[in-house]
């Protein structure tokens, strides 16, 4: 048996060496002239933690992240693939956002090619649309495929559809919400669609045409739909870049 002295009992032993955390990842874009915003550092930090998560980086303790249970571990695998690959996804996001914050420091001209880019739209074919939508005052028309050998055919909307959104509004006074949405992405779909495949919608007025599709669309199985609002949200996207902030300026 060992004796211990009242000296000893009141000596308290040495706390383990502990290791330094690893510094914030927004440390490193402390000194970027881009990157120099609180919400992008804690956007770099929520990446690593991310990271930190999958196994792919030490936790925030410095210490190694823990080993996960084999069927975790290979869903992991699964979605992100394996370690280095699931790094470039958020090296991606990064990259993305200190492109949208380069982008921001360029006045509308400037920055007007870059979002046609993104879009993947000539400066050419921008001219065209602007032209046809401005000058001419018509609407721009467009085929589109949709899936094996069916094409459709959209047509930018104008005031009259809007107008007659809020007709319906008025008229029926909806309760809900989610009667509106589809109402309006109806009369959104009705408002562009010129033909469908073969069917073509016609009438002597643009109302009359509008009837057509609308009744054509009332009908059409919901995974079409779904399928065909998809492709209009695309063409609309692209309109949208036509007419983004700086297009006068470029036209």
């Amino acid at each position: 048996m060992t004796d211990h002295t009242s000296e000893d009992l009141l000596k308290q032993p040495e706390p383990d060496a502990v290791d330094e955390p690893p510094a914030p990842v927004s440390e490193q874009f402390k000194d970027d002239p881009v990157i120099d915003t609180d919400a992008t550092k804690t956007l770099a930090d929520y990446f690593y933690k991310q990271k930190s998560k999958l196994g792919v980086l030490p936790n925030d303790q410095g210490a190694p992240a823990p080993a996960r249970p084999s069927g975790e571990a290979q869903t992991i695998r699964n979605f992100v693939g394996d370690a280095p690959q699931s790094i470039n996804p958020l090296e991606e996001e990064l990259k993305a956002v200190k492109r949208e914050l380069a982008l921001l420091k360029l006045t509308p001209s400037e920055r007007y090619p870059e979002v046609l880019d993104d879009a993947e739209i000539s400066m050419e074919e921008a001219h065209q649309i602007l032209d046809t939508v401005l000058v001419q005052l018509k609407p721009w028309k467009e085929r589109t495929h949709v899936v094996r050998g069916l094409y459709v055919e959209f047509q930018t909307r104008g005031q009259h559809d809007q107008r007659r959104l809020d007709q319906w509004a008025e008229k029926t006074r909806p309760q809900l919400d989610t009667t509106v949405v589809a109402e309006a992405l109806i009369n959104n779909m009705a408002g562009s669609l010129l033909s469908y495949g073969d069917r073509v919608f016609e009438g002597e007025t643009e109302e009359e045409r509008y009837k057509d599709a609308y009744d054509f669309l009332a009908n059409m199985p919901y995974p079409a739909f779904r399928l065909l609002q998809k492709k209009l949200s695309e063409f609309d996207a692209k309109i949208n870049a036509v007419f983004s902030e700086g297009y006068l300026e470029n036209f």
